[in-house]
């Protein structure tokens, strides 16, 4: 059975109908002009669409909505020979009305809040309207327009699900915090609303976690996130990332207080894995451990997450040994390294492809600790650094330093 067209595709069927009543030239306002339109169909398409068909999908009525058969005679009725064909040249005709419309706002250097909202919310479905947005925030950041960035989050279609998905939701996030980089006050007074917006805090906080400024604006919405999300997890996340924060610039005893927190946390239910990550590998930094499953606890769930993921999230020892390289933890990188080698990565998509780049940092330093020097070099070289995240591009690059300085490369 055909498939419906889906929610994106949607938005383009009124011109599709519009354009068929205006070939047919019919009101469709009886029975009869279902008919006549059911005949002239034939006559161009060779292919019949029953009038009550068309009574029902010009009423809106259609059955899980029109399936692509049907839009391809409607579309071959107005002259096109599919409804591919339509939905393409639609798609570019609005693409190039919201250029244009950037166009203009970047040449009168004016943003019209307005004007904005309803180009999202007729457009927003479209992928390039990222691209809009990413040039307005620049021109915002310019211009210190703090009204744009508090109505940024409520801008109609730019976290909606039926069109966009969880990266482009990530992105538009890693915009709004490369430019919060550049106006600290602006962050600051920012923090009140995006601390209190759950897309905000998802999208600028929880998932761009910005380990370069957690001492500049980050560490400031940080705390304001703190004040609304008190649940354990978060508590966790919070506590691990002032712990890091202390750790390294060298406050050891604020960083051991962040880590009796931790500690001191009773959840219920296992945290998500990159908590988890973050909170073992500031135990195995503070606590003593052995890296023997029979009797260490921590290290016995290790175990069981590189079995149960198989090499198909490579960031669980990534951010371990992010952590234990930053303390030099150097007995704990090579047992990391050497539990996860039994996994092969799985880098099918683009995300796991950045994290296995950095996670070969990490790898030719655990071999360079265990002698495979050559092995530990080959890892080294292949490492991309305009790969690494921007959220922890710095951190990553004195790491890179360091290890290029321990292999003597």
């Amino acid at each position: 059975m055909p498939k419906p067209i889906d929610n994106v595709d949607k938005i383009y069927l009124k011109g599709l109908l519009e354009a068929v009543i205006k070939k047919a030239n019919l009101s469709l306002s009886s029975k009869e002009d279902y008919k006549k339109l059911e005949d002239e169909i034939i006559n161009v398409c060779g292919t019949r669409i029953s009038h009550s068909t068309l009574r029902r999908l010009f009423n809106g009525n259609e059955k899980n909505n029109p399936s692509k058969p049907i839009l391809d005679i409607l579309a071959k009725f107005i002259g096109l020979p599919s409804w591919k064909r339509y939905l393409a040249n639609a798609r570019q005709y609005n693409k190039y009305l919201l250029n244009h419309s950037l166009s203009i706002i970047i040449t009168t250097r004016s943003i019209d809040l307005e004007k904005i909202i309803g180009l999202c919310d007729k457009y927003g479905h479209l992928q390039e309207i990222y691209t809009f947005i990413f040039s307005v925030i620049r021109l915002a950041l310019e211009q210190k327009n703090k009204e744009f960035f508090l109505q940024l989050f409520t801008l109609p279609n730019l976290f909606n699900k039926a069109y966009h998905s969880e990266y482009d939701f990530y992105y538009l996030g890693q915009a709004i915090c490369l430019a919060m980089r550049e106006d600290e006050e602006m962050a600051k007074a920012l923090a009140a609303t995006y601390c209190n917006n759950p897309l905000a805090v998802q999208y600028c906080i929880e998932s761009f976690v910005d380990e370069d400024y957690i001492s500049g604006y980050y560490g400031i919405w940080l705390d304001g996130y703190h004040k609304h999300k008190t649940d354990t997890q978060s508590l966790a996340f919070y506590y691990a990332m002032k712990y890091k924060d202390a750790y390294t610039n060298n406050r050891k005893a604020e960083a051991t207080e962040w880590y009796n927190q931790i500690v001191a946390l009773k959840p219920t239910k296992p945290y998500f894995i990159i908590v988890e990550e973050r909170c073992a590998a500031i135990k195995l930094i503070e606590e003593a451990h052995t890296h023997d499953e029979k009797h260490n606890a921590i290290f016995k769930r290790l175990v069981n997450i590189a079995a149960s993921l198989n090499g198909e999230y490579n960031g669980c020892p990534l951010y371990l040994l992010r952590y234990l390289f930053m303390a030099q933890k150097h007995d704990w990188i090579c047992a990391i390294v050497n539990l996860f080698d039994q996994y092969p990565n799985k880098t099918d998509e683009h995300w796991l492809e950045k994290q296995a780049n950095a996670l070969q940092l990490y790898n030719a330093f655990a071999y360079h600790l265990q002698n495979q020097h050559e092995k530990a070099a080959e890892l080294f070289h292949k490492v991309d650094t305009h790969l690494f995240e921007p959220f922890m591009y710095q951190c990553m690059m004195k790491d890179y330093n360091a290890v290029k300085a321990a292999l003597a490369i």
